[in-house]
């Protein structure tokens, strides 16, 4: 059964009741803050007790009365007044961009224009009371309603210091950043920071620009209204009597001077409502000053019933004062920016100061930076020529020792006499020094890395060029790195270099007395290897339907290629990729023989024409010689390929896929080639893609190429 009770509010009443609570606690937590705030007990509590005693006093319509010549020197006066603050408080919206002081310097502007009209028709009409006695309320009307407005707008809409904080924004200003610790302090100005783009509802960017743009127009619309309204009152005061203009049966004799009234309070409320009183600048003390002042003087003027009694006069000498402690808080305004602006000129110079000495302290580390990298690279370059001065005479020395072992071992009788063991000393000897001479060059190949790597990072590497045949010196340097070529292969268009490694790793150790031999690095070389110098007894495949130069011309076979070149930096490049193939092949698993092949092939750059030609003169070889095309040199090998952590960083230093490489050898190939004005590359044979689209590691070894300028092609006549 439903009970009959009232249901318990639900919690989106809850929650509207205790947000509602909240926020009015703020508020008068807030209206309290004010109360006790030092800006408001000196600039508004004691200057409104003191301003209703003067109220009080104006009661009395006769304790002062003055006449009309003193009438005008006192609007005379506030003329003058009235055109100081009007001039300086544009000037300092034009230097300042700022649009509060905008607002009011216009809005005394035309208070001032209407003032002086005033002024003039009440000298003119001295003694035409009865027009005195409605010109005279309805032109103070006209312009206290005008300058109430601009300052409801300014204080309204235009808070904020805008051209200080466009100055902050640029970087012209320093933000003024003070902690409230005590109650002192609490009427400091907070550090407002001010967005350079705002973006409304609709997702348009609005700049500054914009913004001032759009401002602009709405002072201008202001102004135009607000004139135009003043402007007709105080001209049709010249003709017209307003109704209830002066009303002489009640006490409140002017009650046109209550609108006035009324947007002076509000501009008063606005002030504090939106914390102005917290602005260290005294300009806004100065502002809150003259709205006491001129809320009290509207409060005086509308009981006075005939000009120039009690508080007529007293209103006329109270806007004289509003106007007076106007001036002097801007005075004072730009005695603080003085100040300011000379403070953020010192700071700016110590700025500067510090940034120079700054400077100065990053040019000395930087000057000690280049020494230092200058003796890190002259202690590298002592070092590694310090290095080969001794290896030179160890590989000297140690193959002059090994020739005479094997001279003494074949010809003195040695081993007659000594039987078998004294063969085996001479071999276990010969193997030690195998041994020495290897681990001496693979030392000399350090230090020429280093010092290569010296020359290619001080940009100092230099090229001794000539001409040679490229094929040549492959194989040249084949024979250097103790591998045997098993069979080469020329077509009309390339020629290939077959070479058979042994997948078995040399070791650096041996037993003198029992003279264990040690796997060779390759296969012993077989009948069909060739050179260049029988080059002509080769048989020529032809290949038969080829879209590249050779190919395309019947009557001529490919001799050699000729390159001009540093013929030892190139025989380095094919070193340090013969070298890397081999570690390759002893690096892979499994007892398959090892195979390198190395190709040399012409390729044709593209947009160049086929310069091939032909010399049949008595059969004897001729040169045909094309500068714009390339040779292409590919070394390719069966062992376990690049690795896959390898591939991305692999021509640049200290990277190798091997735990005994130092990883400069393909860095220093890449430099060398490329200061030829080739290229060089690599990649893996037969990759083989796994089903997330990352390579495996491929099973087919790997293929480096380089590319250099050709000289010439050897061709001859078939």
């Amino acid at each position: 059964m439903k009970s009959k009770g009232k249901e318990p509010p639900s919690s989106y009443s809850q929650s509207k009741t205790s947000s509602s609570n909240l926020k009015t606690s703020s508020r008068f937590s807030s209206f309290i803050a004010i109360l006790r705030n030092r800006t408001f007990i000196f600039y508004t509590l004691i200057p409104a007790i003191i301003l209703s005693i003067i109220t009080i006093f104006s009661t009395d319509l006769n304790i002062w009365v003055l006449s009309e010549i003193h009438h005008f020197y006192i609007e005379l006066f506030a003329v003058i007044l009235g055109s100081i603050l009007a001039f300086y408080y544009i000037l300092r919206a034009h230097t300042l961009n700022d649009n509060f002081s905008r607002f009011v310097g216009f809005g005394f502007l035309v208070a001032v224009l209407i003032d002086l009209l005033h002024v003039v028709i009440s000298y003119t009409f001295m003694d035409n009371v009865m027009f005195l006695k409605y010109f005279i309320p309805q032109t103070w009307f006209a312009g206290r309603i005008f300058l109430s407005a601009m300052l409801v707008i300014a204080i309204a809409k235009y808070p904020t210091f805008s051209g200080e904080e466009k100055k902050r924004n640029e970087g012209l200003l320093e933000s003024e950043t003070k902690t409230a610790s005590t109650k002192e302090d609490e009427d400091e100005e907070p550090r407002i920071e001010i967005e350079k783009k705002s973006i409304h509802d609709s997702g348009e960017v609005v700049t500054l620009h914009d913004k001032a743009n759009g401002s602009d127009k709405a002072f201008a619309v202001y102004l135009t209204v607000l004139s135009v309204l003043a402007g007709s009152i105080a001209i049709s005061s010249l003709y017209l009597v307003l109704p209830f203009s002066v009303i002489d049966e009640i006490l409140l004799h002017r009650p046109y001077e209550i609108p006035s009234l009324i947007l002076f309070i509000i501009a008063l409320i606005l002030f504090y409502k939106n914390q102005l009183y917290k602005k260290t600048d005294i300009f806004y003390k100065g502002i809150l000053a003259y709205l006491i002042i001129d809320i009290y003087a509207q409060v005086i003027m509308s009981y006075s019933a005939v000009s120039f009694d009690t508080p007529h006069n007293i209103a006329h000498i109270l806007k004289d004062a509003g106007y007076f402690v106007n001036i002097i808080a801007l005075a004072l305004s730009s005695i603080q920016y003085n100040v300011r602006l000379r403070e953020s000129n010192e700071s700016l110079i110590q700025s500067n100061v510090r940034l120079k000495e700054r400077e100065e302290v990053i040019r000395v580390q930087y000057e000690r930076l280049k020494e230092s990298e200058k003796i890190k690279d002259e202690f590298i370059n002592t070092a590694a020529h310090e290095l080969r001065t001794p290896i030179q005479p160890i590989l000297g020395l140690t193959d002059i020792v090994r020739s005479r072992i094997i001279t003494l071992d074949g010809s003195n009788g040695r081993v007659n006499k000594d039987g078998n063991k004294a063969t085996k000393r001479a071999e276990g000897v010969l193997l030690l020094l195998d041994v020495i001479i290897r681990n001496a060059k693979r030392l000399k190949q350090l230090t020429d890395n280093i010092l290569d790597v010296t020359k290619i990072e001080s940009h100092s590497l230099k090229l001794n060029k000539e001409r040679f045949n490229i094929e040549q010196l492959i194989e040249e340097t084949a024979e250097e790195q103790n591998i045997t070529i098993s069979d080469t292969i020329i077509t009309n268009n390339e020629i290939k270099i077959l070479l058979t490694a042994s997948n078995k790793e040399l070791e650096d150790s041996a037993d003198i007395d029992t003279a264990t031999t040690v796997a060779p690095d390759v296969n012993v070389r077989s009948s069909s290897t060739s050179t260049a110098s029988n080059r002509g007894e080769y048989s020529i495949t032809t290949n038969k339907g080829t879209g590249n130069k050779a190919g395309g011309i019947a009557n001529t076979i490919l001799e050699s290629f000729v390159v001009e070149a540093d013929k030892t930096k190139i025989s380095q490049v094919l070193s340090n990729l013969l070298r890397n193939a081999l570690s390759s092949i002893r690096l892979k698993a499994g007892t398959e023989g090892g195979r390198i092949i190395i190709t040399v092939n012409r390729t044709e750059k593209s947009g160049q024409e086929n310069n091939f030609r032909e010399d049949n003169n008595k059969g004897d070889p001729s040169s045909i010689s094309d500068m714009n095309d390339e040779i292409i040199v590919s070394i390719t090998d069966n062992g376990q390929g690049i690795p896959p952590d390898v591939a991305q960083n692999l021509f640049t230093k200290f990277v190798s896929g091997s735990d005994s490489g130092t990883g400069l050898g393909l860095y220093i190939s890449k430099n060398i080639i490329e200061v030829h004005g080739g290229k060089i590359w690599a990649k893996n044979n037969n990759v083989i893609g796994s089903a997330d689209g990352i390579a495996s590691i491929p099973s087919s070894g790997a293929t480096f190429s380089f590319s250099l300028p050709v000289l010439e092609i050897i061709t001859k006549s078939k």
